[in-house]
């Protein structure tokens, strides 16, 4: 909880996942989990980033948000998340934009 306070992404983001899957005693809470991802992704987390896009594409946690989503994926993408830009090229590809999906 200290390196939370002092805002560590990688803290905010291991206690995230506790939360998200109530895990080693915490109580499963997928509100908390969002919180502490969109903190994360505030702080230049690229997987927080993932994470929290994934929560705007299927509204898990929040209302569903295609625009929202495909914001958070970018900007995932280029902090080197790989499941991001994988998740932008298949979305790319399904949308016919073929060229765009495999850049």
């Amino acid at each position: 909880r200290d390196r939370m306070e002092r805002n560590d992404t990688d803290a905010l983001c291991a206690m995230a996942r506790l939360y998200s899957y109530g895990q080693l005693g915490l109580q499963k809470d997928e509100n908390k989990a969002f919180e502490l991802y969109s903190r994360a992704a505030e702080l230049g987390h690229s997987s927080a980033q993932h994470q929290v896009a994934l929560s705007y594409l299927l509204g898990k946690r929040v209302e569903e948000d295609e625009e929202k989503s495909w914001r958070h994926l970018v900007v995932a993408a280029k902090g080197g998340s790989v499941r991001a830009r994988a998740l932008l090229g298949t979305w790319e590809s399904d949308n016919g934009n073929h060229f765009l999906a495999y850049k």
